[in-house]
Formats: C-alpha cells, sequence, structure tokens
C-alpha cells in the first residue's frame, strides 16, 4: 500500500486514469442506449409496415410490442387531477402523485392496468407530439386496442382512433404520432 501511495504521489495522472475509464465506459453506455432508442423507432417502422402491408396506411396492435400483461391502456393529459385518475382507473395508485401531472404542461401520462394495478406508465413528454385533449381519461382493452397508423409527407407516424375499425379522424392525428413515439421512447414499455 505504502509502494503505492509513492507510485501516485510521484505520477498524480495514474490516479486519475482509472476514474478516466470509468466515465468513458459510462458515457459509451448512454451514447449506446440512445443509439440503441433510435434504430428500434426505424425497426418498429419496418416492422408495422412489413406485417400489415403498405407503409402508408395501416393498423396498429398495441398488443403485438407490450410484453407484458394488461387490462386497459389509459390516457390522461396535461392538468388532469389525481382524483380524476384514480376515479377513471377504479383504484387508488399510490405512486400517483409522484407524477406531478395535475400541475405539469408538457406531458400526459399513459398507463397500462392489469386488474386493479398498474403494470406499466410512462410519462410522455410533449416534445415528442402532443394528445388531444379529447382522448384525457379515456382507457381501451387489449382488444380495441388497434390504432389507424398514417405515415405524413413528413414521415411522421400518426395514430388517428381506438377500436377495431378505426376510421380516420383529423381531430387524433396528432395523437398517433404521440402515441408511436411514446412506445418508441419508452423503453420500458418495450421491456429494455
Amino acid at each position: 500500500m505504502k509502494k503505492l501511495i509513492q507510485i501516485a504521489s510521484r505520477y498524480p495522472l495514474l490516479a486519475v486514469i482509472p476514474f478516466f475509464i470509468v466515465w468513458c465506459l459510462g458515457i459509451t453506455l448512454i451514447a449506446a442506449s440512445f443509439q440503441k432508442e433510435e434504430n428500434y423507432s426505424h425497426v418498429l417502422r419496418l416492422e408495422i409496415a412489413q406485417k400489415y402491408g403498405k407503409p402508408e396506411l395501416t393498423l396498429f396492435d398495441m398488443t403485438d410490442i407490450t410484453q407484458f400483461d394488461w387490462e386497459e391502456f389509459c390516457i390522461f393529459t396535461r392538468h388532469t387531477q389525481y382524483e380524476e385518475i384514480e376515479e377513471t382507473l377504479g383504484f387508488v395508485w399510490p405512486e400517483l402523485q409522484k407524477k406531478n401531472i395535475d400541475m405539469n404542461d408538457d406531458v400526459t401520462l399513459l398507463v397500462f392496468v392489469d386488474g386493479s394495478d398498474v403494470v406499466e406508465y410512462y410519462v410522455f413528454p410533449k416534445i415528442y407530439g402532443d394528445f388531444d385533449d379529447s382522448l384525457n381519461k379515456q382507457c381501451v382493452t387489449p382488444e380495441d386496442a388497434v390504432f389507424e397508423v398514417q405515415e405524413l409527407p413528413e414521415h411522421d407516424l400518426v395514430v388517428t382512433k381506438f377500436g377495431k375499425e378505426p376510421n380516420v379522424s383529423m381531430n387524433a392525428l396528432k395523437t398517433i404520432n404521440s402515441l408511436i413515439q411514446a412506445l418508441w421512447r419508452g423503453r420500458s414499455l418495450l421491456g429494455n
């Protein structure tokens, strides 16, 4: 130990090298994580196009990409009060107040429920898209978790409507892009 201290005092940069190596590894892992996220969005676009046919208009089934069981998928837009969320869910969710959705202008809360348990959730930032307020407090079962997806000229995918036989709804075009982006970026939803 004494010898190590002598070497470190003689060569102070040697003491910094292990910390520098750990820092570089951390930065590399973070960068790889972001790269994986971006690659996944491209893979998901191709998967949707191959699975359902035409890339310009297709149906997207939420159950195809969730790797966990759930009975309902619920959307809560900005400023939804805690009481309204719990009333819609039908049970008290102890973690809810940590989400700050009731005071936040720039997020939507996406919740997957099984029985009286939240099995997965995602606090979705508005910067990736916006959910129409008409979808606030709406829940859908896996059987109805089919969305019509269109690729717009700007190469954005847009979810237009819930249900087995969705129709294009101009009012919900913003919702499609938001939902797809949430799924691509919501790594916990994808089991990563």
